[in-house]
């Protein structure tokens, strides 16, 4: 599995934490490589709905686009920060941790 992230706006753009991240899941240590697998499927990555488009978004919020390749499949996201999905913030907060350790 491959996923990559990346993080679009938010009140102050650092552009250099702002680049995308991609991780191979499979170079992960076994223990996290379980938590993010199990997070993509625990929101159900591949069958859920498209996000709603926010209409009168604030300029400051963010926008969380996720690509996941698996088994030959692949599907990306564009999810705003105000998605209340507790599964899919479980996720995100996955890749955010993994993005910050990426030096």
């Amino acid at each position: 599995m491959k996923i990559a992230f990346r993080v679009d706006g938010g009140f102050a753009v650092f552009p250099g934490l702002a680049r995308p991240v991609t991780i191979d899941v499979d170079d992960l240590p076994d223990a996290e490589a379980k938590r993010l697998r199990a997070a993509v499927d625990a929101c159900r990555f591949f069958d859920r709905p498209e996000p709603a488009v926010q209409k009168g978004a604030s300029p400051d919020m963010r926008t969380y686009e996720i690509t996941v390749e698996e088994s030959g499949r692949s599907r990306s996201l564009s999810i705003p920060e105000s998605d209340g999905d507790a599964d899919l913030k479980s996720l995100i907060a996955l890749l955010e941790e993994r993005r910050g350790r990426r030096n």
